[in-house]
């Protein structure tokens, strides 16, 4: 005899299988040829003279008849199970309702290694997912949604009339006094995106470096030292508004 299986009710698809247990000392063991043997050894085992029986019966007769003893508790019975009126060889005769109670408890302990060993292998299959790279197609929506980065202007190109103005974040911070000089700056640094020769032309030093400016059109007018930096069409604005004085005006009367 092996391990016995014992049906739910209602319940007809589950069975456990029980291992074989002692009713008088709740062990368990592997089969039930060697818990009849322990049962023999430890529970119906005469101790005035050695003999063995195979029920708690044979040992109470034995007893009686040789030693006019009445026995009351089986030996080395745990409490509540010592009563000698109840007969149990193996794991026939045990009282009724004692194999539900074990099947229950059986069951029990296996949900709960169910649930323990589903918790583990979900632990790790988030943890293999966690170092998983992600699919291409992922990567590709990650790309998509991201935002283009902002495109710099390029300067125009060699002969082209476009002015090229650089982007906010390359063009030099100036302080105070430098904003107060435009000139000085575009001659110094250059404009950008303006030929050597009109820069020249729109800052005045060309005209400085070769003289008294001169005044096309307008040759009755006589230009200031203080002037001899603007541009000639300057010149011609203030001599149209009369900011130039005239070469033919008489001086004014002596005091």
């Amino acid at each position: 005899m092996g391990r016995k299986k014992i049906g739910v009710p209602n319940q007809a698809q589950e069975t456990f299988e029980l291992r074989p247990f002692c009713y008088y000392c709740d062990k368990e063991f592997d089969c039930t040829k060697t818990l009849i043997t322990h049962q023999r050894t430890k529970h119906f085992n005469c101790g005035e003279c050695g003999l063995k029986f195979d029920t708690v019966t044979g040992l109470r007769v034995h007893m009686l008849n040789a030693y006019k003893k009445t026995m009351k508790e089986v030996p080395n019975a745990m409490p509540g199970r010592e009563n000698p009126d109840i007969v149990v060889h193996g794991m026939e005769g045990l009282p009724k309702g004692m194999l539900e109670e074990r099947n229950r408890k059986a069951k029990a302990e296996r949900n709960e290694k169910d649930r323990e060993q589903r918790a583990t292998e979900k632990r790790a299959a988030e943890a293999r997912d966690d170092d998983r790279p992600p699919p291409p197609e992922a990567k590709r929506h990650q790309a998509a949604a991201a935002p283009p980065p902002p495109e710099e202007p390029q300067p125009p190109e060699q002969g082209s009339n476009m002015l090229y103005l650089p982007p906010p974040h390359s063009q030099p911070q100036a302080g105070s006094a430098a904003a107060g000089s435009v000139g000085a700056t575009a001659t110094s640094q250059g404009m950008p995106g303006l030929s050597p020769s009109v820069a020249k032309l729109l800052s005045g030093s060309e005209a400085a470096r070769q003289g008294p400016p001169i005044v096309p059109g307008l040759m009755n007018f006589s230009v200031p030292p203080a002037l001899n930096g603007l541009h000639p069409v300057a010149l011609q604005v203030l001599a149209f508004a009369g900011g130039l004085p005239s070469k033919s005006a008489a001086p004014p009367p002596a005091l």
